[in-house]
Parts: structure tokens; sequence; C-alpha cells
């Protein structure tokens, strides 16, 4: 179970550092944002099981996601208004 639990957390992870990226968003203005520390975003970014939800939370709230978590990064739903995603971030490893 830890294992997958892992997978779905570095995914999770990795697709909360897309909607930042494309939301042309620092670490740093971010945390600020959300009202939490940047190494704390690093660390959820990263997919570390040791993040509060909380902070998860936040961020979906700062991304406006917060209604819908399948929404997160997904082409479908999370396409910004007059932008393209064609210049997303190649993601190499598998989950």
């Amino acid at each position: 179970m830890r294992h997958i639990l892992t997978k779905k957390s570095k995914l999770l992870g990795y697709r909360l550092k897309q909607a930042r990226l494309r939301r042309n968003l620092t670490l740093s203005e971010c945390s600020d944002m959300a009202g939490i520390e940047s190494n704390s975003l690093c660390l959820i970014e990263e997919g570390e099981l040791s993040t509060q939800f909380f902070e998860i939370l936040s961020l979906l709230d700062v991304y406006g996601l917060v209604s819908d978590i399948d929404a997160i990064c997904d082409q479908t739903f999370d396409q910004l208004p007059g932008t393209s995603l064609i210049n997303t971030v190649q993601f190499d490893k598998e989950f």
C-alpha cells in the first residue's frame, strides 16, 4: 500500500508543480499566496508524504482548483484562457 501511495503522491506533486508553472508563479510567489513556507511547497511538488493536507488544499485554492481535485493540471479542465498547453514540461518518470 505504501508503494501505491508514494506513486500517487509523486503524481500529485508533479501535477501541482505543472499547475504552478502554467500560471507563471515562482515557488516564492506561490508559497506567499498559499500562506505556506517555500520549503513546504518544494516538498509537496516532490511528492513527499510528510506534507500536511491543509497545505495542499491551500495550493489548490491558489490555483482555483479546490472545487475539483480531478482537474489538477488536467489539460481538459485546467486550460487557462488565452494560453496554449504546447509548452508543457515533459515528465519521464513512471508513476
